[in-house]
This record gives structure tokens, C-alpha cells and sequence, in this order.
């Protein structure tokens, strides 16, 4: 199982492939284990401090209110009673922790598990390195807009570059984690899973120590050195021959990740087409443009009756308005003559 390797910088295929490793990559896909997996990493730190009190912590004493017969109402013996006003509460809350033990093996498989299930979804890529030159966020965003802002986790190695870090911190779609750090319920709550190369050999080195560490006799103390050299037992060992047809857990992920360099490579080919056919469509249209436009000019620059129109048009507007200059002075006189003679009329 190979998976393309893109270049982060410029997000094409870089011409290398990485195999995915088959103890990881290759399980079978259990709901049930996953499902136990994700609620016990979301309950992991959950707990809740609130105190109601009961009928044990109202004020009050235990004196009867009133006696039990011949007063017509319902026999009461207690006046701090849930069902009295400021009595206490029924079945109220209390401080409460929702950790509960769940088995390494169990939580090791799920994660497995997830990671099987999102090979099938075809939401793992695979980037050389995640180093950038700048803290800038807008030009990360850019880069990575293909996921069109989907919550997506970004794996790296342990010791990864500073500036990456420091900018994930201000894109809230992208999770930035370390292989120690990756559980199931930030994978399902996640739709992309993204790895450097670091990342993916690391996560692999990680997983296969735990899993080593899980199934060895405990009796025996584990020596750090040889931990990390040695593969997991046997029988908990999926064995890979490149020879042979490979048999998958699950069957559906058989040609899933196959043929991917190939139509990538068809994909590209027709988004180049297309962008080709575009700038040949978009230069048709620039030069119909200039053609309708040196037409035009060439018309207007020719055709002398165009020309005697104009002046004619201009000639017509020049008269227009000096005729309503001279109504307005007219008027303007007339005015002040009527005013003037106003004035001069006797008062009677």
C-alpha cells in the first residue's frame, strides 16, 4: 500500500511514494472498539462539581409540622421534605468523575482501528516536510486551501519547525499534534488526516512500541535500547511479502490508494487543458475588443457627415443656451421695475 508524497510548498506530486506500514494501515475496522475508544478519551478529564442540597442538608429540624390525623390534609412528617416549599432537593447532583479504566490493548486497537477507516476514505496525504519561511497565517491558509477550511489534523515529528507551530496556533481548522498525541476523538472529530514523512515513520515507531511494551511479559523488565529496535512478537506481527497478492483486512481498501499517482496525474493534465483552453477564449475576446474598437474609431474619424452632425448638435445647444441666458436677465429685470415701481407708487 503506497501513498503519493506532495510537496508542501507548491501542493503537486513530488514522484515519491511512501508504503504504508501494515500493522497500522491494515486492521479490520470495529465500531464498537472505536466507539469505546472515543468516549473514553472524551470523559478522560470530565468531571462536574456542582452540590444540590438534599433533605439532609436544608436548614431546619426534624420536629413533625403537624399531627398526622383529623387536620384534612395529607399526613406530613418531615418539614424539610423535597415536596415542601424550601425543602430539599430529590436525587440532586453531586461532585461526579466520568474516567473510567479502559485496557491499553483496547485503546491501541481503536486508534488502528480510525487510522484503517480513514485510509479507506481516502483522507490521508502525505506532505515532504512542513517547513515555511515566515509566521504569516494568510500565506499557510493559502496554501492549504484546497481543504477548503475542514477540521483537519496535521502530524509531524516530534521536534517539528517552530514557524509551522507558532501558525497553526492561529488557524482553528488545523490541529497540530505530535504522533504521541494523536487519539481517536480528535481523528473522527477531524475530516483530513495530514503527515510529513518524519511524521508517518515516528507514528510508526511510536505504535509498534507500544504495542511491544503491551503484549511483553511483564515479569521480564523491558530494556529501553532493544525497544527500539525490535520488532512486536510474532503472532501480533502482520507479515508483508511484496511478492505475493496482498491480502487486506478489509477488502473495500483493495486499489483505494492503487492508482492514485495515475489519476493525479490524468487530473492535472486536464485542469492544464482547461486552463489552455480559457486563456485561448479570454484572447479571442481581447482581440474582438480591439477590433470593434479600432472600427469605431476608424468610422468616426472617416465619416465627415458624422462629423457636421455633431457640430450641428453642438451649434443647436450653444443657441439653447443662450437663449435662456437672455429669459433669465429678461425676467430678472422685469422684476426690479415691478419692485422699483412698487416703491414709487403713492400710499393712499
Amino acid at each position: 500500500m503506497t501513498v503519493p508524497v506532495f510537496q508542501f510548498s507548491s501542493n503537486t506530486y513530488s514522484g515519491e511514494n511512501v508504503v504504508l506500514d501494515q500493522d497500522i494501515f491494515n486492521n479490520y475496522i470495529r465500531g464498537d472498539i472505536i466507539h469505546r475508544v472515543y468516549t473514553y478519551n472524551r470523559e478522560f478529564n470530565r468531571r462536574t462539581f456542582k452540590w444540590v442540597k438534599s433533605k439532609g442538608d436544608v436548614s431546619g429540624s426534624n420536629k413533625k409540622p403537624f399531627q398526622q390525623k383529623k387536620t384534612g390534609r395529607a399526613p406530613q412528617g418531615d418539614k424539610r421534605a423535597p415536596n415542601l416549599y424550601h425543602g430539599g432537593r430529590a436525587h440532586g447532583a453531586r461532585p461526579r468523575v466520568y474516567y473510567f479504566p479502559l485496557n491499553k490493548k483496547i485503546r491501541l486497537m481503536g486508534l488502528k482501528s480510525i487510522l484503517t477507516s480513514k485510509f479507506l476514505e481516502n483522507t490521508i496525504l502525505v506532505f515532504n516536510s512542513e517547513k515555511i519561511d515566515n509566521k504569516n497565517p494568510r500565506e499557510l491558509d493559502q496554501s492549504l486551501k484546497f481543504l477548503k477550511s475542514c477540521p483537519t489534523i496535521f502530524v509531524t515529528s516530534s521536534k517539528p519547525c517552530e514557524n509551522f507551530s507558532v501558525t497553526c496556533k492561529q488557524l482553528k481548522y488545523i490541529d497540530h499534534l505530535t504522533p504521541e498525541k494523536l487519539n481517536v476523538e480528535q481523528l473522527i472529530s477531524s475530516k483530513y488526516l495530514i503527515f510529513t514523512v518524519d511524521g508517518l515513520s515516528e507514528l510508526a515507531d511510536v505504535l509498534k512500541g507500544r504495542e511491544k511494551n503491551y503484549y511483553r511479559n511483564k515479569k521480564i523488565p523491558l530494556d529501553p535500547a532493544s525497544a527500539r529496535k525490535e520488532l512486536p512478537i510474532d503472532k501480533f506481527k502482520f507479515d508483508f511479502d511484496p511478492n505475493k497478492e496482498l491480502e487486506l483486512h478489509t477488502p473495500v481498501l483493495k486499489g483505494s490508494y492503487e492508482t492514485i499517482k495515475k489519476n493525479y496525474m490524468e487530473m492535472e493534465n486536464l485542469v492544464a487543458s482547461i486552463k489552455d483552453k480559457r486563456l485561448k477564449v479570454e484572447q479571442e475576446k481581447i482581440k474582438l475588443k480591439e477590433e470593434k474598437r479600432k472600427m469605431i474609431t476608424d468610422e468616426l474619424y472617416t465619416d465627415d457627415s458624422w462629423i457636421d452632425r455633431r457640430k450641428n448638435q453642438l451649434k443647436k445647444e450653444r443657441r439653447m443656451k443662450a437663449l435662456k441666458e437672455s429669459r433669465r436677465i429678461e425676467a430678472k429685470q422685469k422684476k426690479k421695475a415691478d419692485a422699483a415701481q412698487a416703491t414709487a407708487a403713492p400710499k393712499k
